[in-house]
């Protein structure tokens, strides 16, 4: 794995070096995750420039895109393959929300909820499985994919393709967990943002903590889910996803 240096953007990476249990590792410079990729900065632009990519992948709601549309890359395409339906507002706050969410037991019960429902809607099972095309559509693919910050909706993305590329368990956990160090960076300067908008409401500063992190429970929480609804995670990728394995690992490993 290795860390890109981005200026605005942030949560970004290259899960490329991860061993694989029978020895492989995948490839460098073929597969990135990332936080969304607006605002964007010079030093950003210059980074995403040098991945030479051919497709990103945005797991954002599509309204989302009218208000932090993606850095556009000459020649590169752009998918957009959202699992939920958020509302979505310019300055990224959204009152009503935040009052459901209050009611329905605040930021963590709403993140368990959340990765418990991340793949109950046809919707949702329809983006991962349009992920997974893009990626073995050709041999030559080098994709970025991400969600507003890069950690859920794009997490669970990573976390699948790890797992079906043959990386441990534990370690596709460890990846996604890894997402906590830049989720405490960004709360940083992102939260004060949200102190100013609701008042020093503290009910609501917490629910932006919960939100802006990352946890094993939450984790957890989503492959319960998919124990209980699809038979275990290997049958979900299979027989839901319908993950072409032999050609992904062709394809990202070396």
């Amino acid at each position: 794995m290795k860390v890109l240096k981005y200026d605005l953007i942030y949560n970004g990476r290259d899960i490329g070096g991860m061993k694989t249990t029978d020895g492989k590792t995948i490839k460098y410079g073929r597969l990135y995750r990332s936080g969304m990729l607006s605002p964007h900065s010079e030093i950003d632009e210059q980074t995403l420039d040098s991945l030479h990519l051919t497709d990103v992948i945005d797991f954002r709601e599509s309204s989302a895109l009218t208000f932090s549309p993606d850095y556009k890359i000459k020649g590169v395409k752009y998918h957009n393959f959202s699992p939920v339906d958020f509302p979505a507002n310019k300055d990224g706050f959204n009152d009503e929300l935040m009052t459901k969410v209050k009611a329905a037991g605040g930021g963590n019960a709403f993140m368990l909820y959340l990765y418990r429902t991340m793949f109950s809607t046809q919707m949702a099972i329809d983006a991962y499985i349009n992920f997974f095309k893009v990626l073995v559509s050709e041999d030559n693919k080098v994709v970025l994919w991400h969600c507003a910050q890069g950690k859920d909706r794009a997490g669970m993305a990573s976390f699948f393709l790890e797992y079906a590329l043959g990386v441990s368990f534990d370690d596709c956990v460890e990846d996604y967990l890894y997402s906590k160090v830049a989720m405490d960076a960004f709360q940083e300067f992102a939260l004060p943002e949200v102190v100013k908008h609701f008042n020093n409401d503290q009910e609501a500063i917490n629910v932006f903590k919960e939100s802006y992190t990352v946890k094993r429970e939450f984790l957890n929480e989503a492959l319960k889910y998919i124990d209980d609804t699809f038979g275990g995670l290997d049958k979900f990728l299979k027989d839901t996803l319908k993950v072409d394995f032999e050609k992904l690992r062709k394809i990202y490993l070396d």
